[in-house]
C-alpha cells in the first residue's frame, strides 16, 4: 500500500496545489455576504433550509452503500438524513440537473480506489472519515481541510433548535480528526455513537443481583463491581459477559497517539493501558467470567436468545437485541454506561465511541458543492431530530431511569482508537495474533508477553506510516515551493 501512495503522491501534490482553482465547483458569490444562501429548499425535513447557486451541482460521494439501500432502507421513524438531503438536493438544483452520486466501493477496496482516481483527477468529492479511514488516508494526501470551505460549510453556525450547541460537533472535530493543525473531517452528528452495558434484565431479576443501571444509579458502577456482577452471573455453560467490547482496540485507554506533526507512537507500555488489558487477561483466563471461545464472535445472535449476561455495545445495537427477543418472545433487556476503570482511579465510565465524519477529497472536482452537501444533509439531520423529538424507538422503549442515565452521561469522555487505520495493525496483527491468544483459547502465557510477541510488527507498521507522513510533507513543501517560484 506504502509503494502505491508514494508512487502517486507526486501527481497528487500537483491537482491538490490547482484543485481549488478550476472552474469546476467555483461560485460567483462569495459565501460571506447577505443572501448567498437564498434557495429556499421544499420537501421533508427541509424546512428553513436555504442553499446557494452553484456553478456545478453534481456531487459525488464514495460510500460502502448504493442508493437502492438509502431508499429501501429508510424508515419514517429513524430516516436517513443522507436519504432526504439528496432528494432535497435533486430538487434545488433540478434545472442544472444536480445530483448526489453514490459511487459505491467495499471498504476493503476504498483505499486503492481513491489513491488511484485521486492521481487521475477523478477523485470523489466526499469520502468518509471514521476509524477505518483516519489518519491513514490524511497521511496519504487523500484528504483535504474542511476549514478551507468553513463559510460553504458554515462551520461557526449554531444548532437551529438548540443555541447553546453548534450546528457540528466542533471539539470532537478538534479531538479526532485534526491533520496539520486543521481539521480533516466534519461532524455531522450531535455527538459520537457511544459504546454501553447492554444486560439480560430477566437474568438479573432472576439470579438476584444487583443490575448495571442501578450500580450506576448508586454510584457504584465500576471495573471491580463488574467483574464481580460478571462472576455471579457465569455457570458451566453460561458467562456474565461476552461479545467484542473488551478487545484490546475498544480500551479506554487508546494503542496509538498521535502528535502534532502527524506522528504516531505506540502506547501499549502505557502504564495505564496495560494495567487495563491486564484486569481483562485476568477477567478473561483466570476468573473466566467472559465468553472464551470462538463463538463470542456469534454474541449478536446468541446474546439476544438468553445466552449471557451482559455485553458492550451501542444504542443502536441495543434496539436490535430488545426487537429481536421481543420476536423470540424472549428476555428483557437493560442498558447503563461502561464500568469506570477504577484501577486507574476513573471515577465514569470511558467509553468505546464510533465516530463518523465526511471528509473532502484532497482531489475533489467540486470542494464547494461538496462543503454544500455536508452543510445540506447535516441541517436535515437536526430538522429530523428535532421533528422526532419524543416519539423514536427510544423514546417508547427505554425506561425513564435510561432516559436520565443517557442524558446525565451524554458529555461523558469517550476513546476512539486510531491503531484500526494504521497500516496493517487491525487486521494483520491485532485482530490475527492478539485476539485469538487472550479471548479465544485459555492460555498460560501472560499479557506482556501476548502483546511483546506483536510488538515489533506493530513498530514496523507505526514506522512505515511515519516515513510516509515526512515523504507526504516534503512532496507537498517542494510543490509549494515550485508554485511559489513560478
Amino acid at each position: 500500500m506504502k509503494r502505491i501512495l508514494c508512487a502517486l503522491l507526486a501527481v497528487l501534490m500537483l491537482f491538490s496545489l490547482t484543485a481549488c482553482t478550476q472552474s469546476g465547483g467555483g461560485v460567483d458569490v462569495d459565501p460571506t455576504v447577505e443572501g448567498y444562501f437564498h434557495i429556499p429548499v421544499t420537501g421533508e425535513y427541509g424546512d428553513g433550509i436555504l442553499l446557494p447557486d452553484l456553478n456545478d451541482a453534481h456531487v459525488t460521494v464514495m460510500m460502502s452503500i448504493d442508493w437502492s439501500y438509502l431508499e429501501s432502507g429508510n424508515n419514517p421513524e429513524d430516516p436517513f438524513a443522507q436519504y432526504h438531503a439528496t432528494l432535497l438536493w435533486r430538487e434545488a438544483y433540478a434545472s442544472q440537473e444536480g445530483d448526489v452520486e453514490i459511487i459505491t466501493i467495499t471498504e476493503d477496496k476504498m483505499t486503492d480506489y481513491l489513491a488511484t482516481q485521486t492521481a487521475s483527477g477523478t477523485a470523489p468529492d466526499i469520502i468518509p472519515a471514521n476509524d477505518m479511514t483516519y489518519p491513514q488516508w490524511n497521511a496519504s494526501g487523500l484528504t483535504q481541510s474542511v476549514e478551507k470551505y468553513a463559510d460553504h460549510l458554515q462551520l461557526d453556525a449554531k444548532n437551529p433548535y438548540n443555541p447553546e450547541e453548534g450546528l457540528y460537533n466542533l471539539q470532537l472535530m478538534e479531538q479526532h480528526y485534526q491533520w496539520g493543525g486543521e481539521s480533516h473531517g466534519a461532524v455531522t452528528l450531535p455527538e459520537p455513537d457511544r459504546v454501553y452495558t447492554i444486560y439480560n434484565k430477566t437474568k438479573f431479576e432472576r439470579s438476584g443481583q444487583t443490575d448495571p443501571l442501578t450500580l450506576w444509579e448508586k454510584g457504584e458502577w465500576n471495573w471491580t463491581n463488574f467483574v464481580k456482577t460478571a462472576k455471579a452471573m457465569t455457570n458451566e455453560t453460561d458467562f456474565g459477559f461476552t461479545g467484542w467490547g473488551l478487545f484490546p482496540y475498544n480500551a479506554p485507554y487508546p494503542m496509538a497517539k498521535l502528535d502534532e506533526e502527524g506522528k504516531v507512537s505506540l502506547s501499549i507500555d502505557d502504564t495505564k493501558y496495560m494495567r487495563y488489558m491486564t484486569e481483562v487477561y485476568n477477567f478473561y483466563q483466570t476468573d473466566k467470567a467472559a465468553r472464551c471461545d470462538w463463538s463470542l464472535q456469534s454474541w449478536d445472535k446468541l446474546f439476544p436468545a438468553g445466552t449471557d449476561a451482559m455485553v458492550f455495545s451501542t444504542k443502536a445495537r441495543f434496539q436490535q437485541i430488545v426487537n429481536n427477543a421481543r420476536r423470540m418472545d424472549g428476555d428483557e433487556f437493560g442498558i447503563a454506561p461502561v464500568p469506570a476503570f477504577d484501577p486507574t482511579g476513573e471515577t465514569v465510565g470511558i467509553a468505546d465511541a464510533n465516530l463518523w465524519a465526511y471528509s473532502i477529497s484532497a482531489a475533489s472536482p467540486n470542494p464547494i458543492g461538496a462543503a454544500t452537501y455536508i452543510r445540506l444533509e447535516t441541517l436535515v439531520s437536526r430538522n429530523a431530530q428535532s421533528k422526532l423529538a419524543g416519539t423514536t424507538w427510544y423514546d417508547k422503549n427505554l425506561t425513564e431511569a435510561e432516559k436520565a442515565m443517557m442524558e446525565e452521561t451524554k458529555d461523558d469522555p469517550v476513546s476512539i482508537d486510531i491503531i484500526i487505520g494504521i497500516g496493517d495493525c487491525y487486521l494483520g496483527i491485532v485482530d490475527a495474533h492478539i485476539v485469538p491468544a487472550m479471548y479465544y483459547v485459555a492460555t498460560q502465557e501472560s499479557v506482556q508477553a501476548i502483546f511483546d510477541a506483536q510488538k515489533s510488527a506493530l513498530q514496523a507498521e507505526f514506522d512505515e506510516f511515519n516515513e510516509m507522513v515526512e515523504e507526504t510533507a516534503a512532496e507537498l513543501a517542494a510543490k509549494q515551493e515550485a508554485a511559489a517560484a513560478e
